[in-house]
């Protein structure tokens, strides 16, 4: 059978045990050209370094959630718990997301996202006072 390179923009790696962040590699196009593809793998990272990711996935999920909210139910803030709720044209979110050993998000009045980092781990676990979410950037002591 004849190699037939990457089509229909799927593609395939098989990695064992190994980290690449931000390499690149050529795939082949659908007209034999060459195009670079990035592949970014996580797995063996640190832990703070997962945490720190999934802060910022989490943050960017629940901004979405609320911007969603608001935009369904003008004049209204949402709480955590009406995002996960079905009322109000939900679910938004099918949990809260959590990290408790990292950081923990909340819902300030008037629908800001707040977020607090872990300042020790105690026990008990002690936050940081929270601050308002503004981007990956709020993930930076996690």
């Amino acid at each position: 059978m004849p190699n037939r390179g990457i089509s229909s923009g799927l593609l395939s790696i098989a990695i064992c045990s190994i980290l690449l962040v931000g390499f690149d590699i050529g795939a082949a196009g659908a007209a034999g050209t060459t195009r670079p593809v990035n592949v970014t793998l996580v797995s063996h990272s640190s832990k703070t370094s997962r945490a720190r990711a999934a802060c910022q996935a989490d943050g960017a999920t629940v901004s979405t959630a609320i911007a969603a909210y608001k935009a369904e139910n003008p004049g209204k803030f949402p709480t955590m718990a009406n995002l996960i709720s079905s009322a109000y044209h939900g679910p938004y979110l099918q949990s809260a997301p959590k990290n408790p050993d990292y950081y923990k998000f909340s819902i300030a009045s008037h629908g800001v996202l707040k977020i607090a980092t872990v300042k020790s781990l105690g026990p008990p676990i002690l936050y940081r006072t929270a601050v308002p979410f503004e981007g990956p950037s709020s993930c930076a002591k996690v």
